[in-house]
């Protein structure tokens, strides 16, 4: 049990951003697995059309402080590269 009322409360903050995190996580890895399943299909304007949406939760996550910048900008291009091999 923490000794200060300080402490008190950032175990709460913390179990709060917790939750939060896990839910833009969930939603992150829901989005992705949208988009390998397009992906799988070989149709390029549903494969853009997809990426779009990834890249805004992506966006979104790296805001919020879930990933970090590197992370999204190294998602993002990969993701890139993979769309355009379809032809």
């Amino acid at each position: 049990m923490p000794n200060r009322k300080n402490a008190v409360l950032q175990i709460k903050k913390d179990a709060k951003r917790t939750v939060r995190n896990q839910i833009v996580k969930a939603s992150l890895k829901t989005a992705r697995k949208k988009f390998e399943l397009v992906l799988k299909e070989g149709n390029k304007e549903k494969a853009s059309a997809a990426f779009v949406r990834l890249q805004t939760i992506l966006d979104k996550t790296v805001k919020k402080g879930v990933i970090r910048l590197n992370r999204c900008s190294r998602l993002k291009s990969r993701y890139m590269k993979k769309i355009a091999k379809l032809t």
